[in-house]
């Protein structure tokens, strides 16, 4: 069962990722990849999340480290 104390301790190792904006003409070289995994190696959060409409199509988040995780 959640307690307040476990969801705070929760709430302060958790960051979120919510978008990776890249110009067309540089998709499709790594360069997103390469950002969101040096952005995580920096991030001072020891979890990060993010939700991606379009994983399936584009899984750059996998490619930089991310874990699906399906519903």
């Amino acid at each position: 069962r959640w307690t307040r104390l476990t969801l705070r301790s929760l709430n302060r190792q958790v960051v979120s990722l919510s978008r990776v904006v890249l110009h067309p003409t540089y998709r499709g070289a790594g360069i997103a990849t390469a950002f969101v995994r040096r952005s995580c190696e920096a991030c001072p959060f020891p979890w990060v999340e993010s939700l991606a409409a379009m994983g399936r199509v584009n899984p750059f988040f996998e490619k930089a480290g991310f874990v699906r995780v399906d519903v």
